[in-house]
This record gives C-alpha cells, sequence and structure tokens, in this order.
C-alpha cells in the first residue's frame, strides 16, 4: 500500500467536523512528544536508565521500547512506590501544550476528548484558552479518570479535586452540556501531590482493561459520546495494537453506522516500510482511514481551515 497524506478534501471533512463538535480525538503520546515529553519507547528507556542508575539492569535486551513490559519488570523487581516516583520525575517538567493542544481548546462545540497519555497539556491548553480569550467559565474542562476500578471513575470538576463517582451514574455529576470532557483512559499524574495520581501501565494493566468483557471499557455516558462522534486518533503508531482493540469494541457498539475513523501515523523510514504492510492493513479491517505524515504538518494543515 502507498503513502496515503491528507489530501485537501481529507483536512476540509475532518476541519468541519471538529468545528461541529462531530469528532472525538484521541491523543496519543505522539500528541506530547511534539512539547518535549517521551514517546512510549522513550519513557520505557528512561525506566531502564533510571533503574541502571540504581545498579537494577533490565535484562531483556531486545524489549527496551516495549514500556508495557518494562513497567512490569520494575513493578516486580522494585514495587510500584518506585515506580511511580519515576514516572512522576517525567512528567512533573514545565512543559507548554502544543499547537494541537490550543488548537483543539479553541473548538467550542468540542465536547470529548479521549486520551491514553498521563500528562496534563490538553486540560492546562483549556484553562489557558479560558484565561487569554476571556472565554466564558464553561469551556474550563471536566476531567475523567480511569484508574482501572472497575464500575467507578474519578472525576475532576474545573477547580476541584479528584472525587471518584459510579460509572453508571456520571452524567448526574457532568450535567452541563457546554464543558468539554477530557477523558483520560490510562490514569493520569497529578501536579498537586504524588498522592492524586494514578498510572495503568504495566502488560497486566493493560490486560485487564482490555479484558473487561464485550463492552468498551468507559462509562455508559462517555461511550454514548463516542458511538455518536468520528474517531480521530492523533500520536499513535500502527503498532499500537491497544488502540485496535478499542477500535474493535466502538465497531460493535456502532454497528454498521456511518461513522468515519481516522488515524494520523508518521511516515516509515524505508528500512521499515514493508514490515508496516500487516499493520495498515489490520487498522483498515477496523475501518480506519490512515494518513501517513508528521504530526506538525497535519495540524499546520487543519489549523488553516479551523
Amino acid at each position: 500500500m502507498p503513502d496515503n497524506p491528507p489530501k485537501p478534501e481529507d483536512y476540509d471533512r475532518i476541519a468541519r467536523e471538529l468545528k461541529a463538535g462531530a469528532v472525538v480525538p484521541f491523543l496519543g503520546s505522539g500528541a506530547s512528544a511534539v512539547c518535549k515529553l517521551p514517546t512510549g519507547g522513550e519513557l520505557a528507556q528512561l525506566l531502564i536508565d533510571a533503574g541502571r542508575r540504581e545498579r537494577l539492569d533490565f535484562p531483556d535486551t531486545s524489549g527496551h521500547n516495549d514500556l508495557a513490559r518494562v513497567a512490569s519488570w520494575f513493578d516486580e523487581m522494585e514495587g510500584r512506590p518506585w515506580l511511580w516516583r519515576n514516572l512522576r520525575e517525567v512528567f512533573a517538567v514545565d512543559s507548554a501544550p502544543g499547537s494541537l493542544h490550543e488548537s483543539l481548546a479553541r473548538l467550542p462545540r468540542l465536547r470529548l476528548i479521549a486520551t491514553t497519555n498521563y500528562d496534563d497539556l490538553i486540560e492546562r491548553a483549556f484553562i489557558g484558552q479560558w484565561e487569554k480569550d476571556g472565554r466564558k467559565e464553561g469551556r474550563k474542562p471536566w476531567v475523567v479518570v480511569d484508574r482501572g476500578e472497575r464500575d467507578a471513575v474519578w472525576v475532576r470538576q474545573p477547580d476541584q479535586p479528584l472525587k471518584k463517582q459510579q460509572s453508571n451514574k456520571l452524567e448526574r455529576v457532568i450535567a452541563d452540556q457546554e464543558r468539554p470532557i477530557v477523558f483520560k483512559m490510562h490514569g493520569d499524574f497529578s501536579r498537586e501531590s504524588a498522592d492524586h495520581e494514578h498510572y495503568l501501565i504495566t502488560e497486566e494493566q493493560y490486560i485487564d482493561f482490555l479484558g473487561r468483557g464485550d463492552k468498551i471499557p468507559i462509562p455508559p455516558m462517555i461511550e454514548t459520546a463516542m458511538k455518536t462522534r468520528h474517531v480521530l486518533f492523533l500520536g499513535y503508531g500502527l503498532r499500537d495494537w491497544n488502540v485496535r482493540v478499542l477500535m474493535t469494541k466502538l465497531k460493535r457498539i456502532r454497528q454498521s453506522a456511518p461513522y468515519f475513523a481516522w488515524a494520523v501515523v508518521r511516515k516509515p523510514e524505508e528500512n521499515e516500510a514493508g514490515a508496516r504492510e500487516a499493520e495498515r492493513f489490520l487498522w483498515a479491517k477496523h475501518g480506519v482511514t490512515i494518513f501517513e505524515t508528521e504530526l506538525d504538518a497535519f495540524v499546520a494543515g487543519l489549523q488553516a481551515r479551523l
């Protein structure tokens, strides 16, 4: 399959649907990498380096880019406090939201953004736009965090601490239809206190997250928003199998409804192009249109139409 960069009509359609509030953007680690935060593979290497400084060598020389495997090993060898302490050191840096985050935060009808990132870039982009543009308070986002607890999520109202809520009663809490919702599917980092953060990062946690029956493992309110909107994956790799599992579950609840799904992934290097044919095929089987281009270039093309 040849490279498939977005065409002008692709940008036009995605921009039009974003402005209408008819798209759920999914942000992967590549969306934060442009803000000088690590990708999944880079984060795995940072953990390995931290262990090496304490004379604890990760034994699998072929798995240095596998974040879930690396995290599982350190979780067992050193314990969760060690793992989370080192993750906090990575994310507690003075990184600023990028043009992607700010572009999304400026969309007045955008209702839901989902992310598998731990950082707080998208929340800060919303708050920054409100402060900078004098927008009404209603654009400060709700934050909903999945911590791997069955039938429960943690919810942060604007300017309030996180509180635990039953997943099936989320709509009673988030009754305001004007505020956007940031759904953090793998936990989150907290600038206020290490006691308020949580990371879904090990292989065991991912297996539990993805294996919660046939239903998509998210609150019913957010499931409804997802199944009635298009999906745009930004900053994921073709080999992100956990996203394919999510797409499988989304496809089941959408049935034959005519919703679009797009994914923006970086163009392959010359020596890996052939190895990506299987990944392209599998994404396509789930109804995802792949655009191969650098994320910065895609954002620039999109901004011209937003």
